[in-house]
């Protein structure tokens, strides 16, 4: 089945009720096949138009219908439906989405790469003056560079485009790239509440967290905690950290933070970013926060 999304539901309209009518006008050399189910969703808009259409090159079709469309990769129920909890709620999670096999090549990687002796202790603070809070964060990590040969990378980094994709399509929020690092909390740590968009700094737009720990249970803790955004104090969800399950929430709107795990706790955790790549390597990560409130702390990383 395929998906295609336009920027407008009457436009969508126009194109399924204009189809038939001038298919063969605009289309003399190609024969009318057996129409297939097609699927018309519009960005910001959860309503969707099904009818049975020609799969043919829709973006052929002449501008003087008025037709915008957008081609984009095809979109699974999983992801219509985290993409539509993310606009909703500010935040969406989801246990099955990544192919599989790929979120336990990823945890092989961030053990190889703690034995290795790569991972780092994560900061709070400011670029020009880090500090090393382990009471306040405690997590330590390893960024991933795009040429990385970690297994799994370069198929989590295809992942994450098309995913970066999509949610330019749904959003029109302008993504240019992303970032990622593996976190590693010993037992007993934990990453007070924190926002991921700093101040002056608003391009870190939608943070990912994807869980590598197996065999997790409710007695390990280690429970990613959401705030709403009206009200920091007021919690909205505890989030299990559980093996393969991914998290997305928008960086400049909710506070979270990692309640401590009874139990060591691994993840991959970055964000999609509406800015260029520095030359080089990745930025640093410790920020001071954009919105600070009562409890909160300096922000840079793992969720």
């Amino acid at each position: 089945m395929r998906v295609y999304q336009f920027r407008h539901l009457g436009t969508a309209s126009l194109l399924l009720s204009a189809e038939k009518r001038n298919y063969n006008r605009y289309f003399p050399a190609l024969p009318y096949k057996h129409p297939k189910k097609f699927i018309a969703t519009t960005p910001r808009n959860s309503r969707r138009l099904s009818t049975d259409v020609p799969e043919f090159q829709l973006w052929r079709m002449p501008t003087s219908l008025c037709i915008v469309l957008l081609s984009s990769p095809p979109m699974t129920d999983d992801h219509a439906a985290l993409l539509h909890d993310l606009e909703k709620q500010g935040w969406a999670l989801a246990d099955h989405l990544l192919p599989a096999g790929l979120a336990t090549q990823l945890g092989l990687a961030s053990r190889l790469a703690w034995r290795k002796g790569l991972f780092k202790p994560a900061h709070i603070g400011t670029p020009g003056q880090p500090l090393r809070a382990p009471g306040i964060r405690g997590d330590t990590i390893h960024w991933l560079e795009q040429d990385s040969i970690a297994p799994g990378w370069v198929a989590f980094q295809s992942w994450a485009a098309d995913l970066q994709q999509q949610l330019n399509r749904y959003f029109f929020i302008g993504l240019r790239r992303a970032e990622f690092h593996f976190a590693r909390y010993d037992r007993g740590h934990g990453y007070r509440k924190h926002m991921d968009q700093h101040r002056g700094q608003p391009h870190r737009r939608i943070s990912l967290v994807l869980y590598l720990n197996r065999h997790w249970t409710d007695t390990d803790g280690g429970q990613l905690c959401l705030y709403a955004p009206s009200d920091p104090s007021q919690e909205i969800i505890r989030i299990q950290p559980r093996f393969g399950r991914i998290v997305i929430f928008r960086s400049d709107l909710i506070p979270h933070a990692v309640l401590p795990a009874n139990r060591q706790r691994w993840s991959l955790t970055g964000w999609f970013r509406s800015d260029d790549a520095l030359l080089g390597s990745y930025p640093v990560t410790a920020a001071s926060n954009d919105s600070p409130f009562p409890g909160s702390t300096p922000s840079g990383a793992a969720a």
